[in-house]
């Protein structure tokens, strides 16, 4: 699209999308070798794991490219434009890709890593599978209000948040698609 027909929302989501990378490769290539200037009395030490160094450029890196992409598609979504919608269907097999490492489908929640305990709490669908496993293989532990309660409430809120979406959005579908 021309930059002149463009809103103001979606100009900012185009310029975004392109800034978004080029500053993760310039950071990477910036930090890399302050990385090696500014740990040189680490580096020189034998018993210094060397990788250390790039993995916590690198992870710190990620965490603020995750953080900019969020809100490039929060961009994206109030820019009103078809871009989301197009590529949904990849989005969300990466989104159920990571997913399934948080949700207990071949092991108890309590089997899982302390650290990872809370993650899967927060996960929605671990609820879901709770609440199935309680109808289907009931155990001795009793049904878990907890999870039925908080599905409950997470289906009623999608079940509201996707009607008035999709009530608003009737009349955009056919120019996005």
């Amino acid at each position: 699209p021309q930059v002149q027909e463009m809103g103001l929302a979606a100009y900012a989501a185009f310029i975004f999308s392109g800034l978004l990378p080029f500053r993760l490769i310039q950071r990477a290539t910036t930090e890399a070798s302050e990385l090696l200037i500014g740990n040189l009395d680490m580096l020189k030490s034998a018993t210094f794991p060397l990788p250390f160094l790039s993995y916590s450029a690198v992870g710190a890196l990620a965490v603020d490219f995750m953080i900019q992409t969020a809100l490039m598609v929060v961009l994206l979504i109030v820019s009103g434009q078809g871009y989301l919608l197009r590529d949904m269907q990849e989005i969300m097999v990466a989104i159920f890709s990571a997913l399934l490492y948080v949700t207990p489908t071949m092991y108890p929640p309590e089997a899982a890593p302390s650290f990872m305990q809370k993650l899967i709490y927060i996960n929605p669908l671990t609820h879901l599978i709770v609440v199935f496993r309680d109808v289907i293989i009931p155990d001795g532990a009793g049904v878990h209000w907890e999870s039925w309660g908080i599905l409950l409430a997470v289906s009623l809120l999608t079940l509201f948040v996707g009607r008035y979406t999709i009530t608003k959005a009737q009349l955009y579908v056919a120019d996005m698609v």
